[in-house]
């Protein structure tokens, strides 16, 4: 609470004390401070819709703590660094836990402080920094992607926009000449201007990561930079080539030092050596990835290492040269051509696994791509196929990416109508919005991956889609933006920065994003048809039983039927509740919707506080500063109103009907209670004479004991219970 008071000589004294209001992001930000445990955390940051921050001590973090905190989808653990899931609210979340710190609960910045205790493995270590470094640079990708389908749209035939003319040369023929950096000056200032728009951020893009590598590590990043301008120089970039000059164009007229144009690989560079028929070269990296990461790594360890053993009056003259030329030696000559060729392998397994024929191969890896969203690994699979997109060679896996999450989407829709858990609902049809525009996170963690099939059926909506894109050969010619909007990507813009490259298909524009619509439409479909018809949000009671009583029945080495005949008394009971499960899951679908209006209630009572807060500490500040007395008459009594408001007609009238039906249906329970109990005693009772380890008679009983309590898991009432050996079966 904040207290502000003036004296004045004409009014005296004036109480200004309002009561503090919290937005949702600063009640997250310190909730999850709270549960990260001050400095036990590194280099807290956000992607789209994660918190990201590496963990020194995973035990001390609360992890049911942050589960538990209303904005939280999901929480997710790559190596050391936690991910919790929140959606596109997380950069506001992101920006008030830094705004908390800021007010008294900094961290040690010191990278030697914050070292983890306990090392992960190195696969983890690793794919931790690359995310690490990736993330960051999203958001950019994304804004250059929109200026690339801007650019598209408005230079489509017809359009105002030009990207080719045709001028007549010297000798009085005409020559038809497309738009680039370098034909620039034969077009017009907006057709111009806008292709700088859409052809600057994807070719310097590796900028970004030389930079949030340096900073990852806690090095120098405009060492990095520096580094990075060396390595996009437009020197490697030659206007004149073989025409007017003797310039090799192959490995066998080549030696060391020169410059080299091969045909056969479409690599051009100052020629080191050749591994089989592939030239190293010394060349400029524009639109790569890997090289400005090694890059970067190399700056952050010859910096430390120089600053081990660099006299202070010497380090600012010399040791930003020595760390530029000793990188750059390293890389032009040795890590650069090495990073350019692992890209590259990289680049042609991505090739072949989308040429697998009859569409096989791109099924599989969209079937693949939410797993992979999943495990952290999509990021910087989706910048590599962006980057060779960007480098000229359009993408089925492309497609395959933008894709994949219609088929989440479709079984979301299902969960959503099928669901009477009115929370459910409402966090089903909320992600949908982000859903549309690509972003399935909150679709993934919120809904579907916790309650497992929609998660799979959905992937299975993306199997029937990536199939369809192999054979119908609907490659990605952009790289840019996502969801909806990336429908824009496909206009064969490609073809300007790679004239070689041939479609197995030849489509129109408009009948290629007609097909594209298609195939979103047929996996949102399989999707949606799969869940809807085969999800149900509660297992049915004597099912789940007879399927506990299967899986007894392997450890026992005994027939399923043997045990039905002794638990013929418990089926039979479970047969005459079929009405009362029925009757019970109805009442609480009924009381669902009650509770989802009453805080529907409190939202609205809480946005009319917040805005009238807002408008006090306005008038607050005015009667501070000219202390009048009209404003201070108002000040008080809209705090009184402030301090008092609250929806109470409307909260009585649903809290009502509330306690009407609890009471209506308090004997039904009552008995629907009792009955459970008496059968779950008495499958105790038979269980523990069984001849089957502790561990098994325990998860016997818990899947037993999740069939009996189904109707109160699927509405959030109890949680289940533990159902997996801790040994293996």
């Amino acid at each position: 609470m904040n207290l502000f008071k003036k004296n004045t000589q004409e009014n005296g004294l004036y109480d200004l004390e309002i009561r503090e209001f919290k937005s949702k992001y600063r009640v997250t930000a310190e909730l999850i401070f709270d549960a990260l445990g001050e400095g036990n955390y590194i280099k807290p940051y956000n992607c789209m819709t994660r918190f990201r921050a590496n963990i020194k001590d995973k035990k001390n973090v609360k992890v049911d703590e942050i589960l538990k905190i209303p904005l939280v989808k999901g929480v997710n653990w790559n190596g050391p660094e936690l991910q919790i899931i929140i959606g596109g609210e997380v950069q506001k979340v992101v920006d008030e836990f830094k705004a908390y710190e800021i007010e008294g609960k900094k961290k040690k910045e010191s990278i030697l402080e914050n070292r983890i205790v306990k090392k992960p493995t190195l696969s983890k270590r690793f794919m931790a920094a690359i995310v690490g470094i990736i993330q960051p640079a999203i958001a950019v990708i994304i804004a250059g992607g929109m200026l690339v389908a801007l650019y598209s749209l408005l230079s489509m035939d017809g359009g105002p926009l030009q990207n080719s003319i045709e001028i007549v040369t010297a000798t009085g023929e005409t020559e038809k000449v497309l738009i680039s950096m370098q034909t620039l000056y034969l077009f017009g200032v907006w057709d111009s201007l806008f292709f700088i728009l859409a052809n600057t951020v994807m070719p310097s893009i590796g900028l970004f990561f030389i930079f949030n590598t340096a900073r990852y590590f806690d090095a120098n990043p405009w060492f990095a930079i520096t580094v990075g301008l060396f390595l996009l120089s437009q020197g490697f970039f030659p206007l004149v080539l073989g025409d007017k000059y003797d310039i090799a164009t192959n490995i066998s007229d080549a030696h060391f030092g020169e410059w080299i144009s091969d045909k056969a690989s479409g690599k051009s560079g100052f020629f080191l050596f050749a591994l089989g028929s592939f030239p190293i070269v010394i060349m400029g990296y524009q639109g790569s990835i890997i090289p400005y990461i090694v890059g970067g790594l190399l700056v952050v360890f010859i910096d430390k290492w120089i600053k081990t053993w660099m006299p202070a009056a010497l380090d600012i003259t010399f040791r930003g040269l020595l760390v530029i030329l000793m990188t750059m030696m390293l890389l032009w000559f040795v890590l650069a051509p090495v990073s350019s060729l692992i890209e590259f392998g990289l680049f042609k397994s991505m090739t072949w696994l989308g040429a697998i024929p009859y569409g096989f191969g791109t099924a599989l890896f969209t079937m693949l791509w939410q797993p992979l969203v999943i495990i952290g690994c999509h990021t910087p699979l989706g910048v590599m196929i962006d980057t060779n997109i960007s480098n000229g060679t359009p993408q089925l896996l492309g497609t395959a990416n933008v894709t994949a999450y219609w088929g989440q989407l479709g079984a979301v829709i299902a969960v959503g109508i099928t669901t009477k858990n009115m929370s459910l609902k409402k966090m089903a049809f909320a992600t949908v919005p982000a859903g549309i525009f690509g972003i399935t996170e909150p679709i993934i963690y919120g809904v579907n991956l916790p309650r497992v099939k929609p998660f799979i059926y959905g992937c299975m909506g993306a199997l029937a889609g990536g199939f369809l894109i192999g054979i119908l050969d609907i490659d990605m010619d952009l790289f840019g933006t996502f969801g909806i909007l990336s429908a824009l990507r496909f206009n064969d813009h490609a073809s300007i920065i790679n004239p070689s490259f041939e479609h197995r298909i030849t489509y129109s524009q408009a009948t290629e994003v007609g097909l594209l619509f298609m195939v979103w439409a047929i996996t949102f479909g399989v999707g949606f048809v799969i869940t809807f018809l085969c999800y149900r949000e509660r297992t049915n009671e004597l099912k789940g039983f007879k399927k506990s009583l299967k899986v007894m029945a392997k450890w026992l080495n005994v027939k399923t039927e043997i045990l039905y005949i002794e638990f013929n008394s418990e089926i039979k009971q479970l047969q005459a509740m079929k009405n009362q499960y029925k009757e019970i899951y109805n009442y609480y679908g009924d009381l669902s919707k009650i509770e989802s209006k009453m805080l529907n209630i409190e939202l609205k009572e809480n946005v009319k506080r917040s805005k009238m807060y807002r408008k006090l500490v306005r008038m607050q500040k005015k009667v501070k500063k000219i202390g009048n007395n009209e404003i201070y008459a108002k000040f008080l009594n809209l705090n009184k109103e402030y301090e008092s408001f609250a929806l109470y007609q409307e909260k009585a009238k649903e809290e009502k009907h509330k306690a009407d039906l609890i009471e209506s249906k308090a004997q039904t329970l009552k008995i629907f209670s009792s009955s459970k109990e008496q059968i779950y005693n008495s499958i105790l009772l038979k269980i523990n004479k069984k001849n089957i380890s502790s561990d098994e008679k325990v998860v016997s009983l818990n899947k037993i004991w999740n069939s009996l309590e189904s109707v109160e898991i699927a509405f959030d009432s109890v949680e289940s219970r533990n159902v997996r050996l801790k040994i293996k079966e």
